[in-house]
């Protein structure tokens, strides 16, 4: 694994000292199917742990399903029905 994805994962899935929240992870990811990078893949295998505690199981089951498939656009949605969801309940919505 890229030393870079260590930084990124939950502290019970790496040996170094917690660095990094889950809205990192999700960041990071963000801009890698932004941009397309196929290192994405990487990413969403290597902090399973941290984007189901962010994202709920559902929500990072199909990330997974659609990161693993190249399917970047569906992902990029996913992570921003996501991220509405969360303002919503902040916001005493759905």
């Amino acid at each position: 694994m890229p030393a870079y994805l260590d930084d990124l994962l939950a502290p019970e899935e790496r040996s170094a000292p917690p660095l990094d929240t889950g809205t990192d992870v999700v960041g990071r990811l963000r801009a890698l199917l932004g941009s397309g990078d196929g290192a994405a893949i990487e990413l969403v295998e290597a902090a399973g742990a941290t984007l189901r505690r962010e994202l709920g199981e559902r929500t990072s089951a199909d990330l997974s399903a659609a990161v693993t498939a190249f399917d970047y656009e569906r992902a990029l949605e996913l992570l921003g029905r996501s991220r509405n969801a969360g303002t919503e309940r902040h916001l005493g919505g759905k």
